[in-house]
């Protein structure tokens, strides 16, 4: 009875943990970085203004489900629209969107690992340890279409697996409608995740049989070809038509791929070292920010105030140390009996296909950044965490919880923990902290009072710029006059008091101020919506429908005792 009480009771903690640690690298991320200034946002909210009406296509290439989401999760936030606060409620909007895909894509990782006996306690484990790996911490922070890349993925994963299982047809169909949705959201993912998919189920795929292959594959392209054709009417432009910029006009010299300076990596592991050597990128970039967009931006509150201390370069030694370590070992796993080296040898088919990417088509030699692990960062991410597996297996329960505790330190460290704190910092973090969904919710727990959101009676001085401001300028924390920017303005108003100071100040005289028409969708991609649906929907079905407690070749029922 003890044995059993003891084995629940460690369940249940290691269970809320993991929610716990999910929770606050959500809450870490929405305070500490603003998405605003991820990789080419500005090129990006063409999204925003064409589904909030200002323009009449987006003129981009990528499919619209991704981005439909973050404008549907923007559109929530019209009362609380002021243009002081415009950043951070985009900001939030993306990091709440991105973080519910990624609890989605979790949430088919443990089913998909569950299924493929992996224990339940250390796939706990691997979840925890997910909120704390470098590649998904920078999806889950900027707005890029690779994180519901990665959770359609994952459960494109669980229904081949659970199809291998089962045999029923159903969980094909439900695969397809994922290929498609994958193969219009971004061609570059597109590709990887075929090579993926062929690379670790070609025995399977040949198995299946002309007559069934031929059906499925037509399925396929008729969901394509209507997705393609939603997307093409929003776009303009087609899947396939990546409107490159002038900088990318090149292709690396073939020396990309094998130069190594072991020098300049360790006397100088900065961005733009390493440009001209696929190796020296690779070594720094998999468990840190080489080019400075996330952690390591001076923008970013996760930059500010850091405590160094041995060597300035300390966090770059850790990261290129993690970095030998995961592929070390990597190789190591490739040559023994693992069941699952498949899985393990991911993340060398997104290597191999930026790399050529980077030889033949498009590469800017003054970053090297088509090596960007975000690319294929949902292959170092199953790579990642089969490894883990692998490590738990093989060693003790000290050694595990000691090389566990270690890892999450090192990269606590690595994204710029520990701080100092002075009153600019904290004045932004509490800045920051105004706008959230839950800024409420910590007011409660502090005690503090109108701590959220702006006054009626400040309304108008803060939208129109007659308040400062913590900013970031030139690296630095400063306060100051605060001016909206033209590239956030999303969409149009008609309402006047939004637009002129004047009836500004008479509206707020005269009555409250009511929600705002700024976020209001005015384009629907139906198709798209309709394809996530079915997805969800057959997910939520079998969960709630279908009781059998295993998967047996008869039947496709779940496991989730």
């Amino acid at each position: 009875m003890f044995a059993y009480l003891q084995k629940f009771l460690s369940r249940y903690f290691l269970i809320s943990i993991t929610i716990i640690t999910t929770l606050i690298s959500f809450i870490a991320g929405d305070l500490l970085y603003n998405s605003v200034g991820s990789p080419d946002y500005i090129r990006y909210s063409a999204y925003f203004k064409y589904f909030f009406g200002l323009q009449d296509s987006s003129g981009l290439e990528q499919g619209l489900l991704y981005y439909y989401l973050n404008a549907f999760s923007l559109s929530l936030r019209n009362s609380d629209y002021n243009n002081y606060f415009l950043p951070e409620l985009i900001s939030q909007s993306i990091q709440i969107t991105n973080f519910f895909i990624y609890v989605l894509g979790l949430f088919g990782l443990y089913l998909f690992l569950v299924n493929k006996q992996i224990k339940k306690n250390h796939v706990m484990i691997l979840i925890l340890l997910l909120n704390f790996f470098p590649p998904m911490i920078a999806l889950r922070l900027i707005f890029k279409p690779e994180i519901l890349i990665f959770t359609l993925f994952v459960w494109l994963l669980f229904g081949i697996e659970f199809y291998l299982k089962s045999r029923n047809i159903y969980f094909l169909i439900f695969s397809s409608i994922i290929i498609a949705l994958i193969v219009t959201t971004k061609a570059s993912g597109a590709v990887i995740v075929i090579f993926s998919i062929l690379f670790l189920y070609w025995n399977e795929i040949i198995k299946l049989g002309f007559k069934k292959l031929f059906t499925l594959s037509t399925f396929t392209l008729i969901i394509f070809l209507i997705l393609s054709y939603e997307n093409y009417q929003s776009n303009g432009l087609l899947v396939t038509q990546h409107q490159t910029t002038i900088n990318y006009y090149n292709t690396a010299d073939l020396s990309f791929i094998y130069s190594f300076d072991v020098n300049s990596l360790l006397n100088q592991p900065v961005r733009h070292s390493q440009n001209n050597s696929l190796l020296g990128f690779l070594l720094i970039e998999t468990f840190d920010d080489y080019l400075t967009i996330y952690w390591n931006n001076d923008t970013s509150l996760f930059y500010q105030n850091r405590i160094s201390f041995i060597n300035p370069y300390l966090r770059q030694y850790f990261s290129i140390a993690l970095t030998t370590t995961f592929y070390v070992y990597l190789i190591f796993v490739l040559f023994t009996k693992y069941k699952y080296k498949k899985f393990v040898f991911l993340p060398f088919i997104g290597i191999s296909t930026m790399a050529f990417v980077s030889l033949f088509i498009q590469f800017d030699p003054s970053t090297g950044d088509m090596m960007k692990n975000y690319y294929y960062s949902f292959l170092l991410t199953i790579s990642f965490c089969f490894l883990i597996i692998h490590f738990y297996e093989k060693c003790n329960y000290f050694i595990s919880v000691s090389a566990t505790t270690f890892y999450i330190l090192c990269i606590v460290f690595i994204v710029g923990f520990p701080k100092f704190s002075n009153e600019n910092f904290q004045h932004k973090i509490n800045q920051n902290l105004s706008s959230t969904y839950y800024c409420k919710i910590y007011d409660f727990f502090t005690e503090e009072n109108d701590n959220c959101g702006i006054k009626t009676s400040d309304f108008c001085e803060f939208h129109f710029g007659k308040k400062d401001k913590i900013i970031i300028e030139n690296g630095k924390l400063v306060e100051k006059k605060f001016t909206p920017l033209n590239f956030h303005i999303l969409s149009k108003s008609n309402q006047s008091y939004l637009n002129i100071y004047d009836d500004c100040v008479k509206y707020s005289q005269s009555r409250e101020f009511g929600d705002s028409d700024i976020f209001t969708i005015r384009h629907t991609p139906i198709i798209n919506l309709f394809c996530l649906l079915s997805i969800i929907l057959f997910v939520l079905f079998n969960l709630i429908f279908v009781k059998s407690p295993k998967i047996s070749n008869k039947s496709y029922k779940w496991d989730f005792h």
